[in-house]
């Protein structure tokens, strides 16, 4: 029997059968029923070699998209018809610095290889963009539609593009500029 890949082994009180379950974040995860002798593992992953280095393979290739959507080398921003440049600058710094050297360009220098900082540094740029940009954007359809706003606020949300609250603040989300 060959070298067999590293796997971790979860025991399930749901799981009628063996489970195999391989995802970009746990690997290869092998899901077994309460009581399941756990040394029959490496015969059934032996077994379903072919599958699990396919699954594998496709997992690679969503690691690397996803790797590269996380260092994007352009940033678009659709709202406000705006396309900013994105470039990396490795250094001794174990923080991420953004610089603005030109007109709609972005320096990214710092520890470049930590897609989190890369993905945290981002994100702080785009709501401060947002900030700058979608209230003025709220604020003259509100004009053109006559509506009033008391107040703009702009923040990150996970399930709303904006809300408006009674007293007519009204609340949207940054990924709006996307």
């Amino acid at each position: 029997m060959a070298e067999l890949p590293q796997y971790t082994i979860r025991e399930s009180a749901r799981a009628k059968h063996v489970i195999l379950k391989i995802s970009v974040h746990d690997g290869l995860v092998v899901v077994v029923p309460q009581g399941f002798d756990v040394q029959r593992v490496p015969k059934i992953i032996d077994e379903k070699r072919e599958w699990i280095e396919r699954k594998a393979k496709r997992i690679e290739q969503k690691r690397n998209a996803l790797d590269k959507e996380l260092a994007p080398r352009k940033i678009l921003l659709l709202a406000i018809n705006e396309e900013w440049m994105v470039a990396y600058e490795q250094n001794h710094s174990s923080r991420i610095a953004i610089d603005i050297p030109g007109k709609r360009r972005l320096t990214l220098s710092g520890n470049t290889a930590d897609h989190a900082l890369i993905r945290m540094a981002l994100r702080s740029f785009l709501l401060a963009k947002a900030r700058m940009d979608l209230p003025e954007l709220l604020l003259s359809l509100a004009d053109e539609h006559g509506f009033f706003v008391s107040k703009v606020s702009v923040r990150f949300q996970k399930t709303r593009w904006g809300t408006c609250s009674t007293r007519d603040a009204i609340s949207l989300n940054a990924k709006l500029l996307l």
